[in-house]
């Protein structure tokens, strides 16, 4: 029995003139060689072409003019041009707090002679009532994009930060400022939540784990504080 020779299936594929990026900014215009008794892309017409393929933005004028010269000239070879480019969005930045003091932890202070004194840490700060201590800068909004298809592009916007406060300090919302509301010594705790204590206890020595300390409240040592601290 003679086996059934399979069958051929033609495969049609049909390339766009105008191929348009997955994000929608950026277009290519693919150009042909002429055939013959066919209509192919014309010159006199390429911009109404394009608009009828739904690039409305970003169309780039000169390679407009360069696709016009290489369909008038008729050459054999397929070329590749890009002929319009989208807007890319802008994304927004967060919202973050600007300290009006250097604050630690920090490897040390820089002295004039260029060594570091590494007992200066800045682990806690003296602080008095009224100063200010930082300032929040509020989140930037994003700017749209377009795509070259004239679509809106939405940006990612900058978030917001909740700012929290203890013992003797505050966030005044009108002025976006947290000012301490006492004398005492700063921390931050975990980036966000400032912290004024008009009492410290400092549970240990004062040695180069801790820096020296610089208070303006009543500071309680469990342990000693070493030479030089």
């Amino acid at each position: 029995m003679l086996q059934e020779e399979e069958q051929a299936i033609p495969v049609v594929s049909i390339t766009p003139l105008v191929n348009i990026s997955f994000d929608r900014l950026s277009a290519t215009l693919l150009i042909y060689p002429p055939l013959p008794d066919k209509n192919t892309l014309n010159s006199d017409n390429l911009e109404e072409f394009l608009h009828g393929s739904g690039l409305c933005h970003g169309i780039d004028h000169d390679a407009v003019e360069k696709a016009k010269r290489i369909i008038a000239a008729g050459g054999n070879e397929i070329t590749e041009i890009k002929i319009a480019a989208g807007t890319m969005p802008e994304h927004g930045t967060n919202a973050y707090l600007e300290y009006a003091l250097e604050i630690g932890p920090i490897a040390g202070l820089c002295l004039p002679d260029g060594s570091i004194d590494f007992r200066e840490r800045r682990i806690m700060v003296g602080i008095k009532a009224g100063e200010i201590i930082a300032k929040k800068v509020p989140a930037v909004p994003g700017i749209p994009g377009i795509s070259v298809l004239g679509e809106r592009i939405e940006p990612k916007n900058g978030e917001d930060i909740r700012i929290a406060t203890q013992g003797e300090a505050d966030y005044f919302e009108e002025s976006l400022s947290v000012k301490a509301t006492g004398d005492g010594v700063l921390s931050i705790v975990k980036n966000n939540t400032i912290k004024v204590s008009p009492k410290q206890q400092i549970n240990g020595n004062i040695d180069f784990k801790t820096g020296n300390i610089d208070s303006q409240g009543c500071l309680t040592i469990s342990g000693s504080v070493q030479a030089g601290f």
